[in-house]
């Protein structure tokens, strides 16, 4: 099946006649004009938009892509205004004359016209084009050589802080161990003695020691009274007074 044969499908024998006696005149209006199938529809272009063709059930729509600069000639008023271009609503094939083909080869001719001046136009502009993107590539390079450059700057800044604090805690590290004597591993917890339950032994009464008895004291045997000799008076003399005998040596006092 050949392309476009999918636009025909479904339509009236009478519209599909006149779709395909209308794709054979596109056609044939000049060389480089290629035909692509979207959707519903049969576009056409000569290396820019020329036209279509929309078939429906009832009839199909020819239409040009302008804009047309001078308009196109139609004294008949057959054109209708479709955005920037114009359509024709043909009905039969029968509607195919010399006045429709030269509207489409007035078409043809300024669409030719228009594709050369841009290709003209897109050669200056492929040198600009061209010199664009050397100047982009250039430019890609130069940022991606700065950004290599603050890469290694980094990577050099963070080496450098980590040297300066490494020889800082080895630093700190000597002083300490200047000062602090060397630490002492702390002493292994000593489990606490297992402590017995006291045993309790009841003890026997022990009977009350009797109390001693002082030795009653000793009588002192009384001593021996002893007679005292009388004393016989002496005589006593008008002049002279007699002496009194002296006592007795060995005499005990009585107590």
């Amino acid at each position: 099946m050949i392309e476009y044969d999918v636009v025909l499908e479904d339509l009236p024998e009478r519209v599909a006649e006149l779709t395909v006696r209308l794709r054979d005149m596109m056609l044939s209006l000049g060389p480089g004009i290629t035909e692509a199938v979207s959707g519903q529809r049969l576009d056409y272009s000569v290396r820019s938009p020329l036209g279509y063709l929309a078939p429906d059930r009832t009839g199909v729509d020819m239409g040009f892509v302008g804009p047309f600069d001078p308009p196109l000639r139609d004294p008949e008023g057959r054109l209708q205004v479709s955005g920037r271009g114009v359509v024709m609503r043909l009905a039969s094939a029968a509607d195919i004359d010399d006045y429709m083909r030269r509207i489409a080869r007035d078409a043809f001719a300024q669409v030719q016209a228009r594709a050369a001046k841009a290709q003209k136009g897109r050669a200056t502009t492929e040198q600009d084009l061209e010199l664009d993107a050397r100047l982009e590539e250039a430019l890609k390079q130069v940022s991606r050589g700065l950004r290599l450059m603050s890469h290694h700057l980094q990577v050099m800044q963070k080496t450098a802080e980590q040297k300066a604090a490494s020889a800082a805690r080895l630093q700190g590290l000597k002083r300490s161990h200047k000062k602090k004597p060397p630490a002492v591993p702390p002493p292994l917890p000593v489990p606490p003695p297992v402590v017995a339950a006291p045993v309790v032994v009841e003890k026997a009464a022990r009977p009350a020691p009797a109390k001693a008895r002082r030795p009653a004291p000793k009588a002192r045997p009384k001593p021996k009274a002893v007679k005292k000799p009388v004393k016989k008076p002496a005589k006593v003399t008008t002049k002279k007074k007699a002496k009194a005998a002296p006592k007795k040596k060995g005499a005990r006092r009585k107590r």
